[in-house]
């Protein structure tokens, strides 16, 4: 943002200083957020190492040998546009430390991540517990299957339509409406007027996810409210009109209806979800449980450099602007 480094600071600036939530700003909440996630990965190293994993230094000189490798290629492709020359130089603009300061983090990293994998690889959690935990947010995994007819309410230059304009796609999508309530195909209606691009390919058939990215959020938001096949809504979106038919409706232990892909949408995919969340958040707790009892704090000293590192990243270098 902005038309200069010096503007892109300043805006920066302003923007991690507005509130985030519960009367904390951007700035004080990832601060805090920082410092958790140092806390639990301190903790996860002392739970590796008190499970007996190690990592031997035949792994390390490989892993450190693979490290290397990895840097003089990000040189020979990125010293030109970062202005640098050497593995140091290179690696202070991107982690801040020196090639050889920074290999301990590196395998501690691998050697932390590799614990955490295993542990959860391992858990084999009942399926009665995997319900229960379905049941505390279906939506959060079940998949909404739509399909849908899009009317653009912008011009080929992206500007709106005028009143009369998208008052005249209002009434063509009425109509369309209409249609599909008195029994007419849904599939040969989306493939005669639809504006999507997935109207070619799917025919207007998509599979959601409450994360989905694919469509407008007011459609999102409509189709995991809906709980029965045929369900139908005429939506307006910031840039379109949506006529959307609910066609599927797939939970942890039945799929009905239609889906758009059957290889990546079934009860088995629900599951999977279900079951990985469940993994994750079972190991996460194992480790907040870790802190609490063995009392774990961070130091001082860990804290200031945290404090340092956003003090830091947030600090207009003009001398260092200038000279680039």
């Amino acid at each position: 943002a902005g038309d200069s480094e010096e503007k892109f600071y300043e805006i920066l600036n302003e923007a991690v200083l507005e509130e985030y939530r519960d009367g904390k700003t951007y700035l004080e909440y990832a601060k805090e957020y920082g410092l958790e996630l140092l806390l639990d990965f301190l903790a996860l190293k002392d739970m590796a190492t008190e499970a007996g994993e190690a990592v031997s230094e035949e792994e390390r000189t490989a892993e450190l040998e693979e490290l290397d490798s990895q840097i003089d290629t990000m040189l020979e492709y990125y010293a030109t546009a970062y202005n640098v020359s050497t593995r140091d130089e290179l690696m202070q603009l991107l982690v801040g430390v020196n090639v050889n300061d920074y290999k301990p983090v590196y395998i501690d990293q691998l050697f932390v991540s590799e614990y955490a994998n295993e542990v959860i690889e391992e858990m084999e959690p009942e399926d009665e517990a995997l319900k229960a935990f379905y049941e505390k947010n279906p939506d959060d995994y079940r998949i909404v299957t739509i399909r849908h007819i899009s009317k653009s309410l912008l011009d080929e230059e992206g500007n709106a339509l005028s009143e009369t304009e998208q008052a005249e796609v209002l009434r063509l999508m009425e109509a369309l409406q209409s249609k599909l309530e008195n029994g007419d195909s849904a599939e040969a209606l989306v493939m005669g007027y639809s504006d999507s691009s997935d109207a070619s390919y799917s025919a207007g058939l998509l599979d959601l996810q409450k994360s989905s990215a694919s469509i407008a959020q007011e459609v999102i938001d409509w189709a995991f409210a809906q709980n029965e096949i045929g369900a139908i809504s005429l939506i307006k979106t910031d840039s379109s009109y949506e006529l959307v038919i609910i066609e599927g409706l797939t939970n942890y232990s039945e799929s009905s209806g239609t889906v758009a892909s059957s290889t990546y949408t079934s009860t088995e995919t629900v599951v999977a979800s279900v079951t990985s969340a469940y993994k994750n958040e079972a190991f996460d707790e194992s480790v907040q449980a870790y802190v609490a009892e063995h009392n774990l704090t961070l130091t001082d000293v860990q804290s200031e450099v945290v404090d340092q590192v956003a003090e830091e990243f947030l600090t207009y270098d003009g001398e260092a602007a200038e000279e680039e």
